[in-house]
């Protein structure tokens, strides 16, 4: 699923094994991989070939070779999710205004409230109140916000978007591959796998009940990713081109799609297949992620279970009075119940993207 301008309407499923992992560690840890995939390669050729006087490398057993590559591949990962992670933090509403500037900058708009007096009571305890109120006069913390959220989409985004010069959505196919394409193809070929990708608006009750920090930049709408590693299976996809009206000057109309698809009796005699699973959480780092929203069909055992927990005194004290503690509570821990079950699982994934840009 990706961003774009214009109107397109985009229908994803498939029935597959799968197993649900956090989008920007999975994007970050693949981008690491890619990055150190040739001297990976020369140290484990190194290992299996090496000979002749002063070659001691092959000599050491596998084990230490793999904590050799565990610490290399550490600071190449680490730097890449601070960057997936913070586009993926404006994308889901978690962002303070402070997260969009370096501390450099963050001292300029404080300089900048002390040169116009305009807040004369500045403290140590304030400081950053006030150089808040600065940058968001500005305007530019949201404009970095709402980039970055961009980004995020882009990075994800599997299949391009195709116009006419008319800007009319034709379409989207493999042959206009996205962004994440190469990470597709990495995925396929070093550990035969593939990735379902899917990008959610949180319901309004789930975002009551999830803490928002305080400061962040966007209160009124949470977004997440979903992303599914999977066994490779039949996709079926429709881009919507061809629906809906064809009047550019409608200010409302209606789409509606349909597909079908004879289930693939071979995909069910592949549960056994979990090596390729433990093969790339391991090359990878790694653990099966759940969000709360994936567990929406629960949404009624949430609140029987909340109400429970409110009913107890003890846990009442531990979790605090209101009543959306308690039933977040819950719902944490029915998500450590999901990420603990057997891996992977048999799942029936289904995506629909509608965007309209008059």
């Amino acid at each position: 699923m990706c961003r774009s301008c214009g109107s397109n309407f985009t229908t994803q499923a498939t029935l597959a094994w799968s197993l649900p992992v956090h989008p920007a560690r999975l994007g970050a840890h693949l981008q690491a991989h890619a990055d150190a995939k040739s001297t990976v390669m020369q140290l484990l050729l190194c290992h299996r070939k090496g000979c002749g006087l002063g070659v001691h490398i092959s000599k050491l057993p596998r084990e230490l070779i793999d904590i050799i590559i565990k610490h290399y591949m550490k600071p190449l990962r680490t730097q890449r999710i601070k960057e997936w992670e913070t586009e993926f933090a404006c994308f889901e509403g978690k962002c303070s205004v402070k997260d969009h500037f370096s501390k450099s900058q963050w001292f300029g708009y404080l300089s900048e409230a002390w040169e116009e007096g305009r807040y004369p009571a500045i403290t140590d305890e304030n400081q950053d109140e006030y150089a808040q109120q600065v940058a968001e006069d500005s305007g530019e913390a949201w404009d970095l916000h709402q980039e970055r959220s961009d980004m995020w989409e882009d990075r994800l985004c599997q299949r391009n978007p195709v116009y006419t010069r008319g800007h009319t959505f034709v379409g989207a196919s493999e042959d206009h591959p996205g962004a994440f394409a190469v990470y597709d193809e990495i995925l396929r070929r070093d550990f035969g796998l593939g990735v379902f990708l899917s990008h959610q608006r949180l319901p309004r009750w789930l975002q009551n009940v999830l803490e928002i920090p305080a400061d962040a930049e966007d209160q009124s709408v949470q977004n997440t990713t979903l992303a599914f590693l999977t066994l490779p299976s039949q996709l079926l996809y429709d881009d919507g081109s061809g629906l809906g009206c064809e009047s550019d000057s409608m200010d409302s109309w209606n789409l509606s799609s349909c597909m079908s698809s004879a289930v693939d009796m071979r995909v069910l005699r592949k549960g056994g297949r979990k090596k390729p699973f433990a093969r790339v959480l391991q090359a990878l780092d790694l653990k099966p992620f759940v969000h709360p929203v994936q567990l929406l069909p629960y949404k009624e055992q949430f609140s029987r279970g909340a109400n429970e927990l409110k009913m107890s005194k003890a846990l009442g004290k531990e979790l605090g009075k209101r009543g959306d503690a308690a039933e977040r509570a819950v719902i944490e821990s029915n998500v450590k119940k999901v990420e603990k079950a057997k891996w992977p699982q048999l799942l029936h994934l289904v995506s629909t993207s509608h965007r309209f840009a008059g």
